[in-house]
């Protein structure tokens, strides 16, 4: 004889496994937003870099006439 799982038993499983898939998308949205984050911090970092490059060349070239 099978030793098979009662309907409750399979219903239980059932949203078990989809309550774990909802938490395994929160997590993975959670991470997407925070590494998007990131990238936007560094991409403003990188722009202020390059704005204070140039500014301080063009303060030294002024400087200089």
């Amino acid at each position: 004889m099978l030793n098979r799982p009662n309907t409750t038993q399979q219903i239980n499983t059932y949203i078990r496994s989809q309550q774990l898939l909802y938490r395994h998308l929160q997590l993975c949205q959670r991470i997407k937003k925070a590494d998007r984050t990131r990238q936007d911090v560094s991409a403003f970092t990188t722009k202020e870099i390059n704005l204070i490059k140039v500014n301080s060349f063009n303060q030294s070239a002024q400087g200089a006439n």
